[in-house]
């Protein structure tokens, strides 16, 4: 990763010592995603057989993925971040019910905008938000029939799939 300047963002990796926070920051985990994949790329979550188990999800629950990532400073604790890498990257979670149902999914893009610019080079604003066409797919406990698709919003827009039958797990 190359070092990039910021007037109005905080990064570890830009090319002078910044002492007013701790660790890397958005910036920086962002690169590193970029590179290596986020926490669940290790266990293969590209695919159906290697997706993120998100467990039994009861009726009228909320469950939120990635919510760390929505502004350029990143505190110590905060461990929640997720990436769509690059138009190839597919990430795959599963979740059961306990009876047939409906379910409401959501796939929103989050990121900070900020400037960034190579040292010493012309800074330009960056929207983390907009770098991908999220498409959103519900699939069926068989791994291959889809139940739902989201797939009509531009760059930098979330999908959502709503009301869609489930059958009993």
């Amino acid at each position: 990763m190359a070092h990039v300047e910021s007037n109005n963002a905080g990064f570890l990796m830009e090319p002078f010592i910044n002492t007013s926070f701790d660790g890397p920051q958005f910036d920086d985990i962002l690169g590193a995603q970029r590179h290596y994949g986020d926490a669940y790329e290790k266990t293969l979550n590209n695919t159906v057989a290697g997706a993120t188990p998100l467990g039994a999800v009861a009726s009228g629950s909320t469950v939120t993925i990635g919510s760390n990532g929505t502004t350029t400073a990143v505190s110590p604790s905060a461990n929640d971040f997720v990436s769509i890498d690059d138009e190839q990257d597919v990430d795959v979670f599963s979740f059961s019910v306990a009876s047939a149902s409906t379910v409401d999914l959501t796939l929103t893009p989050i990121g900070p905008t900020y400037n960034q610019g190579p040292q010493g080079g012309t800074q330009t604003s960056f929207n983390a938000a907009a770098q991908g066409n999220l498409n959103l797919e519900l699939l069926d406990s068989n791994g291959t029939t889809v139940l739902a698709l989201a797939n009509v919003n531009g760059v930098g827009s979330p999908e959502a799939i709503t009301n869609a039958n489930l059958p009993a797990a």
